[in-house]
């Protein structure tokens, strides 16, 4: 029994991991807050893209999402 179980969960792909746009902008948060308020323009400007993203309701999707520009790249 254990060993079926064990090659039946090895033939199933795992779920894709989705990190939501509201749990990368916590992190994005603590690193600033980290940083000790020195101007890191890398960290701000994308800070701001999540913020903006939470701000348009858009807190639950995938974080990936966040940039459509880079949809296409």
């Amino acid at each position: 029994m254990v060993t079926e179980l064990a090659w039946s969960s090895y033939l199933t792909p795992p779920e894709p991991v989705n990190f939501s746009a509201e749990w990368a902008h916590k992190d994005l948060e603590y690193a600033a807050r980290m940083a000790g308020g020195l101007p890191h323009p890398v960290l701000d400007g994308v800070l701001s893209l999540f913020g903006t993203a939470l701000a348009e309701g858009r807190g639950k999707e995938d974080w990936s999402t966040v940039n459509p520009t880079a949809a296409g790249s």
